[in-house]
């Protein structure tokens, strides 16, 4: 009973969103129906401040359900065990006698899930390093850690860890041609 949307980052304005690691921050869209989420979306694209949406989406086909018949969509391996991935995959199958053509992809993001870590602690780290460090008892035990072990990693760490990033980027640009 729920959709969930995450645009492009930067798709919609971060204005008014309190921050955490800014290479990750993207404003969501939780609502009840796919229609209600692009509708949502649909203003808030056209609503930025200062900036021309880059991206449209036509409700009404969207709420026909109309996707171009023969689309290609890529996907990742899920774990089918799992509620979320056993309803993920129904999906899929839906899609496909649909008459969609689906492409399993071949990415491995857990790869990369250490260079997320040092990427998302050091940039809220640095963040809330001054109130950390002038009202550290605002801050809970476990968030208090996470800060402490943001505050610890080093530059050449960060800096190797975007590399990795965008290393993951390309070739997920790479695996998505054509889907």
């Amino acid at each position: 009973g729920v959709v969930g949307y995450k645009p492009t980052r930067g798709a919609l304005s971060m204005r008014g969103i309190f921050p955490l690691a800014e290479s990750f921050d993207t404003p969501g869209i939780l609502a009840p129906t796919v229609v209600d989420a692009a509708y949502v979306a649909s203003v808030l694209m056209h609503h930025r401040v200062g900036k021309k949406a880059s991206l449209t989406l036509d409700i009404p086909v969207i709420a026909e359900g109309g996707m171009h018949s023969r689309a290609r969509i890529g996907y990742l391996s899920v774990d089918e065990e799992e509620p979320v991935g056993r309803t993920f995959m129904n999906a899929l199958s839906r899609l496909e006698a649909a008459g969609m053509d689906l492409v399993q992809l071949d990415i491995d993001l857990e790869a990369e899930e250490e260079s997320y870590r040092k990427i998302r602690l050091a940039e809220a780290a640095a963040h809330f390093a001054d109130a950390f460090y002038n009202r550290p008892t605002d801050f809970s035990a476990d968030v208090a850690e996470l800060l402490r072990q943001g505050l610890s990693i080093r530059a050449t760490e960060y800096l190797g860890a975007l590399r990795a990033r965008r290393h993951l980027i390309d070739g997920i640009k790479r695996a998505m041609v054509g889907v």
